[in-house]
């Protein structure tokens, strides 16, 4: 997101809902923004607050190289000085949320963050300290700008999972159209003459379609829109079932006198 002024609070549901289901979210300030108005959303996913301007020229001085969104950026790890870091003219300064998971991607000289990361949900939210406008950085016109972008969007888009486990995650994300009229989704197990009608719901990132813990029992299962063929899922059991629990000494004393065991 950039250029923005104001978050309206339909929108911030909505941002939210999509990191919640794996969304990423890139956030570049305005200049003219609304702190405020900016900020509760902010605050609302346990991000970091901007507290305003620092007019103070600096300069990306660390990379987290270790973190995949630099993934094939460079060609070689770049030693100390070695490498062309943005330039920052001026950017906006960030007080710490007590709830926040933020990791720093892009260190400033000044101690300052570039770029933040924080997981949410099942998703990522990005955000630089500078906008894109110009007298802030030269980012938007820098070689690493784009490769980060793209790597962004690479990390968004998550496999199905085709493995499932009954009982912990019945709710798998489709990139599918929903049914339409009276069609249903249908998940069938020939070997067990099973066939369950899951329900489905669109989000923000894809298709949710929830099996209500209807399935029961492990097997290969294929999930049907009419005679289409959506996807293959298998289904196995919690691997719980298998845990040993013991009774300790205490416990099997107590069991003896209670069945009045004498042997």
């Amino acid at each position: 997101m950039q250029g923005l002024r104001q978050i309206s609070s339909g929108l911030s549901e909505e941002l939210k809902k999509y990191l919640e289901a794996g969304g990423s979210i890139c956030l570049f300030p305005d200049s003219l923004s609304d702190l405020n108005n900016f900020n509760l959303f902010l605050n609302s996913v346990n991000a970091d607050a901007f507290t305003g301007i620092n007019e103070n020229s600096d300069k990306v001085s660390e990379v987290d190289l270790q973190h995949a969104l630099f993934k094939d950026v460079f060609d070689n790890k770049p030693k100390e000085g070695r490498i062309d870091f943005p330039a920052v003219t001026k950017h906006f300064d960030q007080s710490v949320n007590s709830k926040s998971v933020r990791q720093v991607l892009m260190k400033l000289q000044g101690g300052g963050s570039f770029l933040s990361l924080y997981p949410n949900g099942k998703g990522q939210l990005y955000v630089f300290s500078v906008p894109m406008e110009p007298g802030f950085s030269n980012l938007a016109r820098h070689a690493i700008f784009v490769p980060v972008l793209y790597r962004m969007a690479i990390l968004t888009a998550k496999p199905l999972s085709f493995s499932n486990t009954i009982g912990s995650n019945d709710a798998i994300l489709l990139n599918a159209a929903p049914p339409s009229g009276d069609e249903a989704f249908h998940l069938i197990n020939k070997a067990t003459n099973t066939d369950i009608i899951p329900s489905a719901r669109a989000i923000a990132s894809g298709l949710m379609v929830d099996m209500g813990n209807q399935v029961q029992v492990a097997g290969q299962y294929d999930l049907m829109k009419g005679n289409q063929l959506v996807t293959a899922l298998s289904f196995n059991y919690d691997r719980k079932e298998s845990e040993m629990i013991f009774y300790d000494e205490s416990m099997i004393q107590e069991k003896i006198e209670t069945l009045k065991l004498e042997n």
